[in-house]
């Protein structure tokens, strides 16, 4: 994958009481579809697919790489690039939810666009979304839309590391990468039709030829991340900031690899060179290229006071053995030993045999909706083979029992839809045939315990925030850990988290961030 330092599954690259009465009818989940079959040479069907090929492929135009200005195939126009970088920014808001805080968006805005201006294609429109997620990532499509996470802006400190991250992803914008990478696997899959459609003979030879060609675009991807460091150290150095401050961002990134047993791996097929590498290369280019005197912390930190940390409201999170989620008012008891997964408006519930399952999606509910509603919109999806009759229970919710098949293996599923107090929630509780009839109770029993936030569930609920504090003479990164509830924020922790590389003490005078409690 390219096109940010994370890694969006999209662009990005940086681094989830039983009624024996109940109805029951037969569903099949919609599969995964089949390969196309290949059609016989000389047919008319296999001359159709080649004039078509031919067609495609005679769309392919040479254009000037902006950064280059190398000659270099493209499949997309700019214009046709800002219109995929439009059409996908509404799936990226859905996916991840842009963060409520105009002051703060804002504020990125005004350092990216500092950076546009010094950049190969100032001429565009971009924009800058701050994203409602704890993950540490920012990315970049085609045409200028730009991504940064609260998650990563909690680990910066100061505005040239954010100058250098946000020119990293002006500069996949700016070299086209979207583009290129778009051109590489199109019109290798056009390619491919050709061929096939008129030698079916080939089909095998262009199974092996796929691995080779997944090889050369994952190394593409990785000369793509190196040309985007440079680029965003020399539009960060163009724009007045210091270049030398541009690596610490990849040493907090290269020690949460280590933290999670990932470091210092990168395969064949790895999207994203090694960190190490990228922080070499970086030290010796701003050697090069120190740029100005431009660091900005205090103004930074100030910018980013208030960050929630941690899941979003309407994420939720596990305190205590049961779900919570401000943003939908609803709590769910947890069994005790199951995982739980959570996303925006989602949570999954899983047995630790992973033998059974329980899931829930909360949105919020339209006008008009109702429970038989959400139900009957629920079984056109799952593509239901009859008509069935969902079951009404005394609070008005809707609840039905299927036998479906998923990836061709048979489960036994209970739907259940309920809309009130403004959400709109559909329960799935799931399993293998023989384990779910064994434990249908446990089931329900987790069905049933979905409630209200309890006003001292809606406290616990709330999430952390990132404070600024002035250090006083005498501070040490010990004392000020102690107001920081969290289980592993010792003092070492918050010295790396605020850049001090694990020294004990803070220079009196600076400002630091601390980790504030949860306020209901």
């Amino acid at each position: 994958m390219g096109g940010g330092i994370g890694s969006d599954p999209r662009m990005g690259e940086w681094m989830t009481g039983p009624d024996p009465s109940a109805g029951r009818t037969a569903a099949r989940l919609p599969s995964s579809p089949h390969p196309p079959s290949i059609v016989p040479a000389g047919s008319r069907q296999s001359r159709r697919h080649a004039a078509q090929a031919v067609v495609l492929l005679g769309l392919i135009a040479c254009a000037i790489n902006p950064v280059t200005g190398q000659h270099q195939l493209s499949l997309l126009s700019e214009p046709q690039e800002v219109a995929l970088g439009s059409q996908e920014h509404p799936n990226i808001l859905h996916e991840y939810g842009a963060l409520e805080a105009p002051a703060l968006t804002r504020y990125v805005e005004r350092v990216g666009q500092g950076l546009v201006r010094v950049s190969h294609r100032p001429h565009l429109i971009y924009h800058f979304t701050v994203l409602d997620s704890p993950i540490l990532n920012a990315f970049a499509l085609p045409g200028g839309y730009i991504y940064v996470t609260r998650g990563l802006l909690e680990e910066l400190n100061n505005e040239a590391e954010l100058a250098g991250v946000v020119g990293h992803e002006v500069g996949h914008v700016t070299a086209r990468h979207g583009a290129q990478r778009y051109t590489q696997v199109a019109g290798y899959q056009l390619l491919k039709g050709l061929a096939i459609a008129l030698q079916p003979g080939l089909a095998n030879w262009t199974q092996l030829s796929d691995l080779g060609f997944s090889a050369a675009v994952s190394g593409y991807g990785r000369a793509n991340e190196f040309q985007s460091d440079q680029l965003g150290l020399e539009y960060a150095a163009a724009a007045g900031y210091d270049t030398g401050q541009l690596h610490h961002f990849f040493e907090t990134l290269l020690r949460q690899e280590r933290d999670a047993g990932q470091g210092g791996f990168h395969g064949l097929f790895a999207s994203h060179p090694d960190t190490r590498e990228r922080i070499q290369r970086l030290r010796a280019r701003a050697a090069e290229l120190p740029g100005g005197s431009r660091v900005e912390r205090p103004t930074y930190l100030h910018a980013v006071e208030g960050l929630p940390i941690g899941p979003s409201d309407d994420e939720g999170r596990v305190v205590g053995g049961v779900y919570l989620n401000r943003r939908f008012d609803v709590a769910v008891q947890v069994p005790a030993g199951w995982q739980v997964h959570t996303a925006r408006g989602r949570v999954a519930i899983q047995s630790p045999q992973g033998d059974l399952g329980w899931q829930a999606s909360l949105q919020a509910a339209q006008a008009g909706e109702t429970s038989a509603t959400v139900m009957a919109a629920f079984l056109k999806q799952a593509g239901a083979q009859a008509e069935p009759r969902p079951e009404v229970r005394p609070n008005g919710a809707q609840q039905i029992d299927l036998q479906v098949v998923s990836e061709g293996k048979p489960l036994s599923l209970r739907v259940t839809t309920w809309v009130g107090r403004g959400t709109a929630i559909t329960m799935l509780a799931y399993g293998d045939p023989e384990a779910y009839s064994r434990n249908q109770g446990s089931l329900a029993a987790i069905t049933a315990s979905l409630a209200p936030l309890t006003t001292a569930q809606r406290q616990r609920a709330a999430p952390e925030r990132l404070a600024v504090h002035l250090v006083r003479g005498g501070e040490s990164f010990a004392a000020l850990a102690g107001g920081a509830p969290a289980t592993g924020r010792d003092a070492t922790w918050l010295s790396y988290f605020n850049g001090y590389d694990g020294q004990p003490t803070p220079r009196p005078g600076d400002l630091v961030k601390v980790v504030e409690p949860a306020r209901g």
